[in-house]
């Protein structure tokens, strides 16, 4: 599994050396225009991008969630295999991806982050009620859950822009969902084990329920 998973990083690595990004045309106009560009982290201020970021670290806290402590909970309920989940998860993402791709600009990028993300803390939710048969259909739900959303605020974060800031910016929004994952498990791991799992699936429920109201409500820039 390891093997195969270095093997299709190398060989991305490798397609990756064949992407040439046309250079701009230097002259006095676009380095006019490149010096009266935004700063990063001017854009970061925004409200507007500002909200799309901390969606973008719930979202982090709840996949990290429900990959890092769904197995376990399973397990100590006498679960011999948690394949299921996985299945789940990855067969209903890629049909998402894949066949509702384009639903953020046909149906509202923020519209779509909404249902997803209420949907995400239903799954949450019922997974504190989690059974070792149902972690095929909980594996499901998260698929549909963050198939919807990533791509959602991934585009409100992007929206409005400039080309040449859009790679700080993103690398804003991944930086929060990698420490909204990790800080988040850190937290919730000491909760797990003197609280028990159920708490820690309702508690990032409610969190990604709450993140709701972050969403940016109008087009930033």
């Amino acid at each position: 599994m390891f093997l195969c998973a270095g093997g299709a990083a190398l060989v991305a690595a490798l397609l990756s050396l064949g992407i040439r990004e046309p250079k701009p045309a230097a002259s006095s106009e676009n380095e006019a225009e490149s010096a009266s560009l935004p700063s990063a982290l001017s854009l970061l201020r925004e409200p507007q991008r500002l909200g799309a970021f901390v969606c973008s670290a719930a979202n982090g806290a709840a996949f990290g969630t429900m990959f890092t402590f769904t197995q376990p909970f399973a397990l100590s309920l006498g679960a011999s295999k948690v394949s299921g989940f996985f299945l789940g998860y990855t067969l209903v993402a890629l049909s998402v991806r894949l066949l509702l791709g384009k639903s953020a600009d046909a149906w509202g990028r923020r519209r779509v982050a909404v249902i997803a993300l209420v949907l995400y803390g239903v799954v949450l939710c019922l997974t504190s009620l989690l059974r070792p048969n149902l972690l095929f259909a909980l594996g499901a739900g998260l698929g549909l859950a963050h198939g919807l959303l990533y791509p959602s605020i991934n585009a409100l974060a992007a929206e409005g822009v400039p080309r040449a800031r859009r790679g700080a910016v993103m690398s804003y929004f991944f930086g929060c969902f990698g420490a909204g994952s990790a800080i988040w498990v850190l937290i919730f791991g000491l909760v797990a084990k003197s609280r028990g799992y159920p708490l820690v699936f309702l508690a990032t429920g409610v969190l990604a329920w709450s993140a709701v109201a972050f969403l940016p409500k109008k087009a930033p820039g």
